[in-house]
């Protein structure tokens, strides 16, 4: 990780960045998913992939039981965390960027 992303990594996590964070730049994140729940991969969530995710499924009843968010399916519970912690990095480094996202699919950004 470049150094700058690093410093806003930290300030983001409140000085403690989370061991599954891998990578992160100002359009993208890679988390690993080590874990029972999705097997032990890292994926790199981009913010197309976030708005995706909230246009198609996040607002949606019928996905209760399972979501999908790059590429990864599973319980609804766990991809909406994820979803939501992407959104908020998104938010706190490229707001502009992840608003242009969301616009060019039709979504109104509350942020």
């Amino acid at each position: 990780m470049k150094k700058n992303v690093h410093e806003r990594l930290a300030a983001f996590y409140g000085g403690d960045i989370p061991g599954y964070i891998l990578d992160a730049g100002k359009t993208f994140i890679t988390l690993g998913t080590g874990s029972n729940v999705f097997g032990d991969r890292n994926v790199k969530i981009t913010m197309d992939d976030v708005a995706d995710y909230y246009l198609n499924q996040a607002g949606d009843a019928t996905y209760s039981g399972c979501r999908t968010l790059a590429g990864m399916a599973g319980d609804w519970r766990p991809i909406d965390m994820m979803a939501r912690e992407c959104l908020a990095w998104f938010k706190a480094v490229n707001i502009a960027g992840m608003r242009r996202t969301v616009e060019r699919r039709g979504l109104v950004p509350r942020f």
